[in-house]
């Protein structure tokens, strides 16, 4: 999670493939799988640092804190809407977030 400019940024990268298994391999390298709502209720599935989304979740606003998802240099303003903790070992196990969507009134 890097922070510049009072920006918090979580580096997202694309998931092709989905099931318990990749979840499962994801888990094992630090990520996290993850699920973005678009406009028009289309979601895309991507993967996540499961330590940058915990900093956000320990930190003093909590999962009200508005961020930038970076996906290959782009930007894109996300909330955390869902997160899954495993009840034994505390470990994020899966995070939905929530495009957020600026209009000018805004700004």
């Amino acid at each position: 999670m890097a922070q510049n400019q009072n920006k918090v940024v979580v580096e997202a990268a694309p998931r092709a493939e989905r099931g318990k298994n990749e979840a499962r391999r994801l888990r094992a390298t630090g990520r996290v799988p993850r699920r973005t709502l678009r406009r028009q209720g289309q979601a895309i599935t991507l993967s996540v640092n499961a330590k940058q989304v915990q900093r956000i979740l320990r930190s003093e606003s909590g999962h009200n804190t508005l961020f930038q998802v970076d996906l290959n240099g782009k930007h894109e303003p996300a909330i955390l809407k869902d997160w899954l903790n495993d009840p034994v070992s505390g470990k994020l196990l899966h995070v939905d977030l929530l495009r957020v969507a600026w209009t000018s009134a805004c700004a």
